[in-house]
């Protein structure tokens, strides 16, 4: 996707897109589990000074991650993913309002296609 800009997904066609870090969540969510454990064992051994150390040096390298880490584009209805895209500053970040829509018509597709498949 290194030419042109995108408009729409390439999936799925629609035109509702979004930017994000280009970052694993689940890594993420490792490693804030990770410093919560440590800054709590270091807590449980009375060295809160060590947690608070701990606690900043998390901060510190999830803030470094969200400075070095570029963005990605990423489809509201089937979650496509799109790296190196031009002008991606030009895209909006996420819209909870949007996202809501696009879930409550999976929803409504889903119990529609469960009906049909039950008559």
């Amino acid at each position: 996707m290194k030419g042109a800009a995108l408009a729409n997904c390439v999936v799925c066609g629609c035109g509702d897109l979004w930017r994000q870090k280009d970052f694993d969540q689940r890594l993420g969510v490792v490693i804030v589990g990770l410093g919560i454990v440590m800054s709590t064992v270091a807590i449980a051994y009375m060295m809160p000074g060590v947690a608070m150390i701990i606690l900043m040096a998390f901060g510190l390298a999830d803030w470094i991650l969200y400075a070095i880490l570029p963005d990605r584009m990423v489809c509201y209805r089937c979650h496509a993913r799109y790296r190196q895209v031009p002008d991606l500053a030009a895209v909006e970040a996420f819209d909870l309002e949007v996202n809501e829509r696009y879930r409550q018509e999976a929803i409504r597709l889903n119990r529609s296609a469960d009906s049909a498949a039950r008559e």
